[in-house]
């Protein structure tokens, strides 16, 4: 896989659960019309069928490429929907098959890469269809040995890296064919080893990242050869256990990504680790077990394919969770069953399939083209008057309270303020608790909240959602911190 809103916790689980069930709600209405299936099972309609894809991969001009596990082959699918199949069983047309790939990368030159697990070897799929093996079973003509890869990658400098599920290892294949081992199965040679890898990332200082099903950790492998356990079976060592992880991404800022059984966690450059999502999903009733595919797009919103679920998961730096796809697939009769990869574009497109439905699908980015909007993740300062915010003009969130003095308090929420914030364009609508898309943009919103004198002075965090109509797609404002007054 690949390579600013304020920390504020769960924010779609916060917030009585009022916050969270409107962004849901919101974001379930528009599902069907914001994923549609771009391969299915006959694959490119000429008669080379996809069967079993279990891995995925996008460039920058917006091409995906998957793999099919039993079909042996790979396609590409461009932007307009056109179809290649890209390779096949026969592999480079010599005595150099491919069979049960387990693996796809793509460079930004546009050099396509596959494992074939069975056929324990990898090839390069040039622009212009040139096919080469690059490692087989013995990559440095030594005693190392690839057996079973099941993942590859590539950095910004051309390097290859292949991982051996069942020689536990990873090999560096550099331009010139240069072929070196940079992991084996002593791990960081700390006692920490390293059994079954089954995903690999590179981040763009060429820092490689490795996940181990059965010793259940991963590892940072630097240029110099440092190997590093960054995450291991304790998880983030506070009850939350890391097992069986099978993929591994890294975001621009650096921040790793590793999934568990049910659930993931994000592991930060200082060596922090967070869980971001557990077994309860959106903690709306959509569950997430089983998670294969992981990947981030440039904004660290993460996405997340759960195998035994059949759904998708979007979660943000600020912990806000969204489900973004389910086994209803496209909501048009193209289902998915049993997730397995996912992808993510430059423009936060995301890229998921469907290991047995055969088929995968594109989840558009749901903050559409333009930039991330915010409320100044400040605390809003108090008004006395409402203000309207009129289309085009620009706006930050404001709050007061009206206490009843009994057992309840509304915060209220309305737009206003001299600084800078947020500006609407035509055809966008502003969403406030309870989420009631109003054309009236300043009319006031309540948020019903415990009355406890307690309360008073506490600060919690929201978000807005912003609603576009032409084309239709949901945009959620960066964290927008609450305190509550008298």
């Amino acid at each position: 896989m690949r390579s600013n809103l304020a920390s504020q916790g769960a924010l779609g689980r916060d917030v009585g659960g009022i916050v969270g069930f409107a962004v849901l709600a919101l974001a379930s209405a528009v599902s069907a019309q914001n994923v549609t299936q771009i391969i299915g099972p006959d694959g490119d309609g000429t008669g080379n069928n996809l069967q079993s894809p279990r891995g995925i991969t996008a460039d920058a001009g917006g091409n995906v490429y998957i793999i099919g596990h039993h079909s042996a082959n790979a396609f590409k699918i461009e932007p307009n929907g056109t179809i290649t199949e890209i390779i096949d069983a026969t592999g480079d047309g010599g005595i150099n098959i491919l069979a049960l790939p387990n693996g796809i990368a793509v460079d930004s030159s546009g050099n396509v890469f596959v494992a074939g697990g069975l056929s324990n070897n990898a090839f390069k799929i040039e622009p212009d269809g040139t096919i080469t093996e690059i490692i087989d079973v013995n990559p440095d003509g030594g005693g190392g040995f690839l057996i079973f890869p099941s993942a590859i990658t590539v950095d910004d400098a051309g390097n290859v890296y292949v991982a051996g599920e069942f020689t536990h290892n990873v090999f560096k294949v550099e331009p010139d064919g240069t072929t070196t081992e940079i992991l084996g199965p002593d791990g960081d040679g700390l006692g920490n080893e390293f059994t079954n890898p089954s995903g690999l990332a590179v981040d763009s200082a060429g820092n490689v990242y490795a996940t181990a099903r059965t010793t259940q950790n991963a590892f940072k492998v630097e240029p110099d050869g440092t190997v590093t356990q960054i995450i291991g079976p304790d998880g983030d060592g506070l009850g939350n256990t890391l097992g069986d992880p099978q993929n591994i991404t890294v975001s621009p800022a650096g921040n790793v990504y590793v999934p568990g059984v049910q659930n993931a966690f994000r592991i930060t450059p200082d060596g922090t680790i967070t869980k971001i999502i557990d077994v309860f999903g959106d903690g709306a009733g959509n569950g997430l077990i089983g998670p294969y595919g992981i990947d981030v797009d440039d904004d660290d919103n993460v996405f997340i394919s759960a195998f035994c679920t059949g759904n998708v998961f979007r979660i943000t730096l600020a912990g806000v969770i969204t489900e973004v796809m389910d086994p209803s697939g496209d909501g048009a009769g193209n289902t998915i069953s049993f997730p397995w990869d996912l992808a993510v574009d430059g423009q936060g497109n995301a890229y998921v399939v469907g290991n047995v439905s055969d088929n995968a699908f594109r989840i558009d980015s749901m903050s559409g083209s333009s930039a991330i909007r915010n409320g100044l993740g400040v605390n809003p300062m108090a008004f006395d008057e409402e203000t309207t915010a009129l289309i085009g003009s620009t706006w930050n969130t404001s709050v007061k309270t009206a206490s009843t003095g009994a057992v309840a308090s509304s915060v209220l929420f309305s737009l206003g303020g001299p600084t800078a914030g947020i500006t609407l364009a035509q055809g966008e609508l502003l969403c406030l608790p309870p989420f009631e898309a109003d054309t009236v943009i300043g009319d006031l919103h309540a948020l019903p909240i415990p009355y406890d004198m307690t309360l008073v002075s506490h600060t919690f965090a929201t978000q807005a959602v912003l609603i576009r109509t032409a084309p239709l797609a949901l945009q959620l404002t960066n964290a927008i911190d609450v305190t509550i007054g008298m």
